[in-house]
This record gives C-alpha cells, sequence and structure tokens, in this order.
C-alpha cells in the first residue's frame, strides 16, 4: 500500500508539468501512449491509481527523476524539455 501510494503521488506530480521530449524518443512515445491505469472487472480505475506495470520503465524512469529532483523544489506547474533536464 505505501509502495502504490508513492507511486500515485509521484504520478501526480508529474501531472502538474507540461513536458516535451524529441520526436525521436520512439521508445519513450510507445510507453506513454500504451500506460494504462489499474482498473476492476467493471473497468473503472481503482485507487490510489497506479499503472499497470507493463512495459514502463521509461516512464517510470521519468516519473522517478522528476518526482525525486523536483519535488523539493516546484511548487507550481512549469514547462520543461528534456533538452533542460541534465
Amino acid at each position: 500500500p505505501c509502495y502504490k501510494g508513492l507511486i500515485a503521488d509521484g504520478v501526480d506530480f508529474v501531472k502538474r508539468f507540461k513536458l516535451y521530449s524529441f520526436h525521436e524518443n520512439d521508445d519513450l512515445h510507445k510507453e506513454k501512449n500504451g500506460y494504462v491505469w489499474r482498473s476492476d472487472k467493471n473497468g473503472d480505475v481503482v485507487e490510489p491509481q497506479v499503472p499497470v506495470k507493463y512495459n514502463d520503465h521509461l516512464m517510470d524512469a521519468k516519473r522517478y527523476a522528476i518526482h525525486t529532483h523536483f519535488k523539493d523544489y516546484v511548487d507550481d506547474p512549469v514547462e520543461v524539455t528534456t533538452a533542460e533536464v541534465r
């Protein structure tokens, strides 16, 4: 339960940003398009909202990097490009 809560917190934090990436990031774009939320048998999203663990390594890395490195410094949503993140 704690782990899922941390994932949900990270996802909520990342949603606050308008992120851009280069069109050459084919694998990241495929993962983003395939990102789905865990749901029950009726198709309703379960709480806390956590993604289905399938083909999500880049999305996990993006969430972890942004949530870990920016959470103490950002109060408002911002626009970030992959070129700006070093």
